[in-house]
């Protein structure tokens, strides 16, 4: 039997034969089985583009492979948590006395690239309005395509303000919801708005560590849509509010590791009608978790129902129209709430579609397929800028 000329060395090998263990799995991973979303930061993961001459001369698929890989390799995102951990814990010792100094004082406060307001509030900065423009343009010329050639069905928009829309010091807003509302060649009357003014406004109705509504936004903005698509029935009312965690910390914290600012985890209980669900064409239990069990941790994915391509609810009310609602993460909240008033209520997120469903959404195809009566187009300012969100049609 070959014996090590130095046995010094078999730490060194065996440490070098792990690591690059990992980073072929990872590289494997990455190219051939890349998962879909990084839980740790709510959002969705890096990919690798397929490589052509210009993406590579221009050095675009070397970047995508960089950050794929960050996403992609196993145990990334853990030790990302860890490190952000460590760096808030030390950090945080530093700057607690300078951030609950100022919580009286509705100024914003740079903190760790991204803003506090108010002293305990995570905010994005506000949007600037002239890159935005062009972005709001090009969506609204897809999607008048669309209604121009479907005059049959119903189209309804619904844009959701938050803080990136208006300066909270000054209360000027930025106006991508009045702009892009302008520009659908639909009827007003099937136009809405969840409309943020102010901080206070804000402050009721968003988290405070999290991008998205809380559970009094979402249940506003429910009520509000069931208007907006003259659907008469009552709305589904709250039986109670019940405090699901104490110690909440959302996307907005997860992304700047601060280990500070956390809140409590309201929701409202509902007495849900039976559905038939379906995830990405799979029949499920649940979407999400209102009615229990709890996850061991809340999030409002976890708690809601995560960003899926398709998730189908079918009511058995078959008096009812069918809905398309294409959206993405604030829809969540509500999707249960609003299929309650359908026969089927079909959810499309277009940034998941293609990877979970494995083919291209066709909103012909499907429309046609699923006998669609109403489409809802819902979300705040990343849905009506997103390339993602443009409809291809045949």
């Amino acid at each position: 039997m070959r014996t090590l000329k130095n046995p010094k060395n078999l730490p060194n090998i065996c440490f070098v034969s792990v690591l690059m263990a990992i980073l072929l799995f990872g590289l494997i991973r990455t190219v051939f089985l890349p998962k879909d979303v990084n839980e740790y930061e709510n959002r969705y993961s890096e990919k690798v583009l397929t490589p052509t001459l210009s993406n590579i001369a221009n050095q675009t698929f070397q970047d995508s492979l960089e950050d794929a890989l960050a996403d992609q390799i196993p145990t990334a995102q853990r030790l990302k948590k860890y490190y952000n951990i460590l760096n808030s814990n030390v950090l945080n010792r530093f700057s607690k006395p300078f951030i609950y100094s100022t919580s009286n004082n509705n100024k914003y406060i740079s903190y760790k690239e991204l803003l506090l307001f108010g002293g305990d509030s995570i905010v994005y900065y506000t949007n600037d309005f002239s890159t935005r423009k062009p972005l709001l343009d090009t969506k609204a010329d897809n999607y008048n395509a669309v209604f121009a050639k479907y005059p049959q069905l119903d189209f309804y928009a619904y844009f959701i303000e938050k803080d990136t829309d208006i300066n909270f010091e000054t209360n000027a807003k930025v106006g991508s919801s009045e702009y892009i509302l302008s520009l659908l060649n639909i009827p007003e009357t099937n136009k809405g708005t969840f409309t943020i003014n102010d901080y206070p406004t804000f402050r009721q109705y968003f988290y405070k560590t999290d991008h998205h509504w809380n559970h009094k936004g979402s249940y506003k903005a429910y009520t509000e849509i069931l208007s907006l698509l003259n659907i008469t029935e009552d709305p589904i009312a709250h039986t109670s509010e019940k405090r699901v965690s104490t110690s909440f910390r959302g996307s907005k914290a997860a992304m700047i590791g601060d280990a500070v600012l956390k809140e409590d985890f309201w929701a409202y209980a509902y007495a849900f009608p039976k559905f038939e669900i379906t995830i990405n064409g799979k029949p499920v239990a649940d979407y999400g978790a209102q009615n229990g069990p709890l996850p061991a941790t809340i999030s409002y994915g976890s708690f809601y129902g995560t960003d899926s391509g398709e998730v189908i609810f079918r009511s058995g009310r078959e008096d009812l129209d069918n809905i398309l609602i294409i959206g993405e993460s604030y829809d969540n909240a509500i999707l249960k709430l609003l299929a309650s008033h359908h026969n089927r209520t079909y959810s499309i997120d277009l940034r998941n579609y293609t990877a979970q469903m494995g083919h291209a959404f066709d909103f012909d195809t499907y429309v046609e397929t699923n006998e669609i009566d109403t489409v809802l187009l819902i979300g705040n300012v990343d849905f009506w800028v997103m390339n993602e969100f443009s409809l291809e049609m045949n």
